[in-house]
């Protein structure tokens, strides 16, 4: 999940001698859910059913919920569309998998500068991420302990002028004295200790739980689901004890501190959160902040 959010392509595999699962509909939904617009099925093993179209367009038609995407028929065993057309299956005129993947746009993310700090190095310098926007230096910024500009950008191995989403960084600043886990931005985020989020639990736990996000951490006080997701309808339905994992809440969070985010969007790190159980140490959901409340 931690990949796939940061994604600009999604690529799930049907096996052509079985049809499409529910797993395979799982996953493509996920993908979706998680902002990634750019999916293909790789509709794999047609050497298994003789190459044959009507078995083709049967599972392409099983996955006609999913708009936009691209189907494939393809033999991995024997390169078929994988890297070049196939002369097996004349009868498909789309393309190859090499070609859609060079043919995929990034997605794009918000243009806010929002820039995580995950060290404060010996000299003041802070390493971190940025997830969103672009730095050009210098430039004034802000943070929640007060307005710092920032000198220089260095980019392992050199120097830079400016620095765009996803790179990490490491920045010579003046101003305030930031800590791991601040956050550098040029426009406020919002800020509250209740949030309508989405969150996935893929391990059942009673125990209390931990919120992190990659510059803020805190205690989930309650979780209100309103409703769950129905995978075999893919709708949203009222909440029942019947679910089974992965199970998808609608709801709203309550933490114990505030927190400074923006909502989730595609192609940024912001507005996602993972939920770790305080006694295992485990990850068990993934969370998708949606708006303040």
């Amino acid at each position: 999940l931690s990949a796939a959010s940061l994604a600009d392509a999604a690529v799930v595999l049907v096996d052509a001698t079985r049809g499409v699962s529910t797993q395979t509909k799982r996953h493509a939904w996920i993908a979706r859910w998680l902002g990634i617009h750019s999916l293909v099925f790789v509709v794999n093993k047609m050497d298994g059913s003789n190459y044959s179209r009507e078995k083709f367009e049967a599972i392409e038609a099983q996955l006609s919920s999913f708009p936009g995407a691209t189907t494939i028929p393809a033999s991995a065993l024997h390169g078929d569309n994988i890297w070049h057309p196939s002369q097996k299956m004349p009868w498909y005129q789309g393309p190859c998998l090499r070609e859609w993947l060079q043919s995929i746009e990034p997605q794009t993310s918000s243009s806010a500068v929002r820039f995580s700090v995950q060290y404060v190095l010996s000299d003041g310098s802070l390493a971190g991420q940025l997830l969103s926007g672009t730095i050009t230096a210098p430039a004034a910024l802000q943070s929640a302990r007060g307005e710092l500009r920032v000198e220089e950008i260095h980019r392992f191995p050199k120097r830079v002028a400016s620095a765009g989403a996803g790179e990490a960084l490491r920045l010579k600043t003046t101003g305030a004295a930031l800590r791991r886990g601040d956050l550098v931005y040029d426009s406020l985020p919002m800020t509250s200790d209740t949030w309508e989020a989405e969150w996935l639990v893929f391990d059942e736990t009673t125990s209390p739980l931990l919120a992190r996000t990659h510059s803020w951490e805190g205690h989930v006080a309650a979780t209100k689901s309103e409703r769950v997701w129905d995978w075999d309808n893919l709708r949203w339905i009222p909440l029942t004890s019947s679910e089974t994992f992965p199970r998808l809440h609608h709801g709203t969070l309550v933490f114990d501190r505030t927190l400074a985010s923006d909502p989730f969007l595609a192609g940024s790190q912001m507005g996602q959160m993972v939920f770790v159980d305080t006694v295992t140490g485990k990850t068990v959901a993934a969370v998708l902040l949606r708006q303040r409340c």
